[in-house]
């Protein structure tokens, strides 16, 4: 999460930004999560018009995925936005945020699925998962593993 008190007290979050990006890295993602929902460049240009015109261009998205541009919070707001994914994601994947605490991908992933079922669903793979961790528990499995723990081979 962006310290708002960065920003309250005058400092520019794109100063910051231009000595920390890394491009390369941030621009092949920015190609994955663009081809994974179908788009082209100019369909993900025309997805984050503000205010009547395009917040990203066509070329700039093609320098971004180039690694030969950085962002400031506007255009990381805009393809946030375009991409449907948290401001937080993107500014993690850049480097300018250090990756959530206590979680690996695999958690992030099952997080973004969960943002995108509905809610009564959400209850029902909750529900699923705990179900599963009782069994394993029960099987003497470890958790992080999944295989039998000693104590239940021994057993």
């Amino acid at each position: 999460m962006l310290d708002p008190s960065y920003i309250d007290k005058g400092n520019s979050p794109t100063v910051q930004f231009a000595h920390t990006m890394n491009k390369k890295t941030f621009g092949s993602w920015l190609r994955r999560e663009r081809e994974a929902k179908g788009l082209n460049r100019s369909e993900l240009a025309r997805i984050t018009v503000r205010g009547g015109k395009s917040a990203v261009s066509e070329p700039q998205i093609s320098r971004i995925e180039a690694g030969a541009r950085g962002l400031d919070l506007k255009t990381f707001e805009a393809l946030a936005f375009a991409l449907d994914r948290p401001l937080e994601e993107l500014l993690e994947v850049a480097g300018y945020l250090p990756p959530a605490l206590g979680e690996d991908a695999w958690t992030r992933a099952i997080k973004r699925i969960g943002q995108q079922v509905p809610p009564s669903v959400r209850a029902d793979i909750l529900e699923h998962a705990k179900l599963m961790r009782r069994l394993a528990e029960r099987r003497g499995r470890d958790e992080k593993t999944g295989r039998r723990s000693e104590a239940a081979e021994s057993s």
